[in-house]
């Protein structure tokens, strides 16, 4: 759920006039980044601890498959997430108008633009 809410503000974020309001809808976008980041390491502590075991259902084949598109999507969204950090600290975003996070390198645009691309790519693609 958190992942479509994710994609879905990060689709339409332009499309919110400038000032307070897109402030807010970036910062929820932000605040939900990180609340999954807090789901992700928390789901990965629980799985290399006890976790939850599935039976073998399928064969060694299917397991094996099941075991790396697991490995890949924990890939893709640890990429996405990390990109979202890197994405706001290389902006200088305002929070809910309440602080800010000072942008990494403000003149580079270049660098900010390939960030915000990688970003949203690996949102996609995930």
């Amino acid at each position: 759920m958190l992942v479509v809410l994710l994609w879905t503000i990060g689709k339409t974020i332009d499309f919110a006039p400038s000032g307070a309001l897109r402030v807010d809808y970036r910062s929820l976008h932000m605040l939900l980044g990180v609340t999954l980041l807090c789901v992700f390491v928390a789901r990965v502590i629980w799985r290399l601890g006890r976790g939850r075991a599935l039976p073998g259902v399928g064969g060694v084949l299917m397991e094996a498959i099941a075991w790396l598109t697991h490995l890949a999507l924990y890939a893709l969204i640890l990429t996405t997430l990390a990109l979202g950090l890197a994405n706001v600290w290389m902006r200088g975003d305002t929070i809910f108008n309440l602080f800010t996070v000072p942008a990494f390198d403000p003149g580079n645009r270049a660098l900010r633009s390939l960030i915000g691309d990688w970003h949203a790519l690996a949102a996609d693609a995930f």
